[in-house]
């Protein structure tokens, strides 16, 4: 595959392994599926069952495109394994967490004629990319599973793709819609990992697979913003490795360590706790869009089948999307709202609690809403007072809270029925309360 290896032309689908395990089957099953299968071997410590792995790669995905991910300057034997790579693997995701290191690594692999790609979580990473001379960036968001930064995929992929001339693929929180979102936005390809934890090559014991398969992404976790590197576990209950890190994370906090010192010793407890996974108590590395792993798996079985699954519901999005232009401007939706845009600003308190901010929502041709939150009668008498002299026939709304004291919402309710705002919307409330809403001619 060196020297031949396909770049990123066309929109790219990367299968990657589950971070700990060094059973290479989801990447060998993608890989013979016509996508780039990616064996992560960024938490295998032992250089000969990593070997094991890469060589079993090469040999059941041979004749079609495969890779590996590997951390810079993580494990003493990368330099052994990357001048011992079967010619059949083309790729190699690199993790820029040794940026001395990461720059001899680079060169080395270009040498050889491999395709890399450097995982980045910020801004500053995907520039030292462009500056190694990498071919493409992964946008991996805070969704995602492991390492990650401060910002969603979302928005780290719009970002990158805006600073730098390099294909950017997104990693974190990619499910079957999100992936055409990607494409439509000017992504290389999507990256998916956690997604493909319960289909039928997934190395995960009968114990996890239970416990993936109720997840609905709230169950997991970050550790360490404060060592200057988070990481995005599956938090288990009781006593296990997340308890044993966030005590080691508080105590390393305390030590009189310089910024590198401390991620270097916090990568270290990390790394020493994934991969154990198995018994219940190590380190489990997802990311939230493990909750899509279950309802894929009921419905396309194994790693072929989500690939073309992916492949087909991104040519049914856009072209719906094409043919119905549901965010186009004066869209059914907008008109109903008499809106530029079937856009709404959703209620923030202390953010959207002024006019001049609904004036200027109203004016970018959204549909924007005060938040009125816990204020008293003259102060929301106040707001509604200014932002209908504000937005004169533009369309605006109040955002209450349902869950408010009584005498409270009664309160707020009386002046919103005397202004009669053109919108409501309630948070944690009742349909009686929209009801009287209704009622006064609030919709």
């Amino acid at each position: 595959m060196r020297g031949s290896a396909q770049g990123f032309e066309s929109f790219g689908l990367i299968a990657l392994t589950l971070p700990g395990s060094s059973d290479p089957a989801i990447a060998i099953a993608a890989s013979r599926a016509g996508e780039l299968g990616v064996l992560d071997l960024q938490y295998v410590s032992d250089e000969s069952e990593a070997l094991a792995a890469v060589n079993r790669l090469a040999r059941y995905a041979a004749g079609h495109r495969c890779g590996i991910k590997l951390e810079a300057g993580a494990q003493g034997f990368v330099p052994h394994l990357i001048s011992s790579l079967p010619p059949e693997i083309g790729y190699v995701i690199l993790v820029p967490t040794a940026p001395d290191v990461l720059r001899a690594l680079v060169q080395s692999l270009r040498e050889q004629n491999l395709m890399v790609l450097l995982e980045t979580i910020s801004l500053e990473e995907a520039r030292l990319g462009e500056e190694l001379g990498v071919e493409a960036l992964i946008a991996k968001g805070h969704e995602a599973a492991g390492r990650v930064g401060e910002e969603t995929t979302f928005i780290l992929l719009q970002r990158l793709l805006a600073h730098s001339a390099l294909p950017v693929l997104a990693q974190g929180g990619i499910g079957l819609h999100s992936a055409a979102a990607c494409y439509e936005a000017g992504a290389a390809g999507v990256v998916l990992d956690a997604q493909l934890a319960l289909v039928h090559e997934s190395p995960l014991p009968e114990s996890i697979r239970a416990s993936v398969a109720r997840m609905d992404g709230s169950e997991t976790m970050c550790i360490g913003a404060s060592l200057g590197e988070a990481y995005r576990l599956y938090h288990r209950p009781g006593p296990n490795a997340n308890e044993e890190l966030r005590r080691l994370a508080s105590s390393l906090a305390e030590q009189s360590l310089s910024k590198d010192e401390l991620r270097v010793a916090w990568r270290h407890e990390i790394r020493a706790r994934v991969g154990s996974e198995v018994d219940g108590r190590g380190a489990l590395l997802l990311g939230q869009d493990a909750a899509f792993a279950a309802p894929l798996a009921e419905r396309f079985r194994n790693v072929g089948g989500v690939m073309s699954g992916f492949r087909q519901e991104i040519d049914n999005h856009l072209q719906a999307a094409r043919a119905l232009k549901p965010l186009d401007q004066n869209s059914p939706l907008a008109s109903a709202h008499r809106t530029r845009y079937p856009l709404v600003q959703g209620p923030m308190t202390r953010v959207s609690d002024r006019a001049s901010f609904a004036a200027e929502v109203a004016k970018a041709g959204g549909l924007p809403f005060l938040a009125l939150a816990l204020m008293r009668a003259p102060e929301v008498r106040t707001l509604l007072a200014e932002t209908q002299g504000l937005l004169g026939d533009q369309s605006w709304g109040v955002g209450i809270l349902g869950f408010v004291p009584l005498a409270l919402r009664e309160e707020q309710l009386e002046i919103i029925q005397a202004y009669k705002p053109p919108f409501a919307l309630i948070a944690g409330g009742r349909p009686d309360q929209a009801l009287t809403l209704e009622r006064a001619g609030i919709p």
